[in-house]
């Protein structure tokens, strides 16, 4: 969601709805998306999409009336994740490579640099000087010289199966699984990562299923669990981090993204939504009762 306007990859089709009166969203436009399992980034008047059998598309969304696909390129290899500073798209492919792009000119990006910089597949996010990846290892890479990444530590979080990551300020919040068939061993683990080069543990809890983690103002945590219920938790104190929301009556949703004071979840069709599928729209104002 980007000003007002969000983007729904769905069946390789990209919507444009304009979401300004949340209780009236409106169908703007459309356009095709040549590629699977979309992982989406804005840059100015693009948009970027990165997928599993390898495109990286770029749309210039200048005019939300008619979209247009200006490019496409092919990594032949999956896309698991796109970051972005200024000029450089940093692209996480599921071998472990970092892809670095100048897409300064998006219809000619020049290749900036290429390497087996991490392990497996994860999500990655950025500060000023550094590329988190996170798998079942938190690798740290210095950017400062894009042409020539340089990974400087790496934080072991054990064997365990990633349901989800989300990065936050200072820290870096992992929700895993170490028997990925016993729900009783979910926990979920808080990294501080002030000093990228020395990332360290800070918390280690028992919880619930994780399927998607997102933060608000460095302290209120929303939770989206494998059990379809929505959390909200006030972790200014993390050793006694508090649950202001629970939703027991949310649909079946894959993935939460959080805008201003808006909450927007996808809805997948089946799996007791009653082959409905589309977007849920919650006010979360106040944090203690979603709308």
């Amino acid at each position: 969601v980007f000003e007002d306007i969000c983007y729904v990859v769905f069946d390789q089709i990209m919507y444009l709805i304009d979401v300004a009166d949340p209780e009236s969203p409106q169908l703007i436009s459309s356009i095709e998306v040549p590629g699977s399992h979309p992982c989406i980034i804005k840059s100015e008047e693009l948009i970027i999409t990165g997928h599993s059998h390898g495109n990286i598309n770029f749309f210039d969304i200048s005019n939300p009336q008619e979209p247009r696909l200006i490019n496409t390129i092919n990594q032949e290899r999956s896309v698991s994740d796109l970051g972005l500073q200024d000029s450089l798209l940093f692209v996480k492919i599921n071998n472990g490579i970092i892809h670095v792009l100048d897409i300064s000119d998006p219809e000619n990006p020049e290749d900036v640099f290429t390497g087996d910089m991490s392990w497996g597949s994860g999500r990655i996010g950025l500060t000023e000087d550094y590329l988190l990846n996170i798998s079942r290892r938190l690798t740290t890479i210095d950017i400062s010289h894009p042409d020539e990444l340089t990974s400087i530590s790496v934080f072991n979080t054990g064997q365990y199966y990633i349901h989800s990551s989300h990065i936050a300020g200072n820290c870096a919040y992992i929700g895993h699984e170490p028997d990925w068939l016993n729900s009783e061993t979910n926990t979920l683990i808080r990294i501080d990562i002030t000093d990228p080069s020395r990332p360290h543990e800070t918390d280690r809890r028992n919880s619930t299923s994780y399927n998607e983690i997102e933060m608000v103002d460095e302290h209120l945590l929303y939770v989206l669990d494998l059990d379809n219920d929505l959390r909200v938790y006030d972790v200014s104190d993390w050793q006694n981090w508090e649950m202001l929301f629970h939703n027991e009556t949310v649909e079946f949703e894959r993935e939460l993204f959080i805008n201003g004071d808006r909450c927007y979840l996808n809805l997948f069709p089946g799996w007791g939504n009653n082959g409905r599928n589309g977007m849920s729209i919650m006010d979360i104002s106040n944090p203690h009762q979603l709308e």
